[in-house]
This record gives C-alpha cells, structure tokens and sequence, in this order.
C-alpha cells in the first residue's frame, strides 16, 4: 500500500488523507449518536417511574421560586431608579438652605 501512495500525486494524497479525517470524524459522531439514544433510553425508562403528580408538584415548586426571584428582581430595578433619580436631583438641585445647628430659630 505504501508503494501505492508513492505513486500518487501530491494533491491525490491530501485528499485521501482528507478522506480518512472524514471517515473517523463520521466514526466518532456514529459513537456520540449510539451514546445520546443509550442516555436517552435510560431516560425514558427512569420517566416512566415518576408519576404525573410528582412531576406537577416540582414544576409548581419551580415556578413558586421563579415567582420569587422575578419579584425580587422587579423590587432591585425599581430601588436602583429611585436611588439614581434621588442622586439626580440632589446634584443638579442642590439644598440651597443653610443651617447652623448650633443657633436657634428665634
């Protein structure tokens, strides 16, 4: 076989030397498809011991804690605008009255 490659041109060797890349790059991919159906499998198997209530009862927990987090995410946003329009106008409305503690008003 090794005379055979000889005897080939250059550019007739890198496309059989592309060929064979393609060839174990189809294997490997075969490998990783049989691996996905062998997980996927065991999936369905371990689904078909769960009941309907179980899986209602964590998609409800789930949803409780999405619930929550979009609020407390809501409450964060809202507190930064106040922050940042009370920020706002402090600089560009400055207090203009001025008070000595030490003194009284009458």
């Amino acid at each position: 076989m090794s005379e055979n490659l000889q005897n080939m041109s250059k550019l007739q060797q890198e496309v059989l030397g592309k060929y064979t890349q393609l060839a174990e790059s189809l294997h490997r991919l075969d490998e990783t498809v049989k691996d996905l159906n062998r997980s996927t499998k065991e999936a369905q198997e371990n689904a078909d011991n769960v009941s309907a209530e179980e899986i209602l009862e964590e998609m409800r927990q789930i949803e409780t804690k999405i619930s929550l987090l979009g609020t407390l995410f809501k409450g964060s946003v809202y507190s930064f605008i106040l922050q940042r329009k009370n920020d706002y106008s402090i600089i560009n409305n400055p207090p203009t009255e001025t008070r000595n503690y030490g003194e009284s008003n009458e």
